[in-house]
């Protein structure tokens, strides 16, 4: 699990934003689904101790979770941050050189 912080501590107060948004990621990674999927569509998928606040996404194995905004912006930013990890991996796949070796 990667982590980045944006915001610090002593500007922001002493909200729990890194594990509220650690908690989406852990919701999302377990159920296969984005918390709002959850939340909306499969509440039985919860588990006592789970977070019931959108921000996390889940889409073929990637996860992204936020936290610090309304929990509808949170998601917003979380998948314009997975459609970025996408399209890099997608990029730098498409780079590597094609090889027809396997036909020989």
């Amino acid at each position: 699990m990667r982590k980045h912080s944006v915001r610090k501590t002593r500007e922001f107060g002493a909200y729990p934003y890194e594990e509220l948004a650690r908690a989406k990621a852990q919701l999302c990674l377990r159920s296969g689904h984005s918390a709002s999927d959850v939340l909306n569509n499969a509440p039985w998928l919860f588990e006592a101790g789970d977070t019931h606040i959108a921000g996390g996404v889940f889409e073929n194995g990637l996860v992204v979770a936020v936290s610090g905004l309304a929990e509808h912006l949170d998601e917003m930013i979380a998948w314009w941050i997975l459609s970025t990890i996408q399209g890099l991996c997608r990029n730098a796949i498409s780079n590597i050189p094609d090889s027809l070796d396997f036909l020989k």
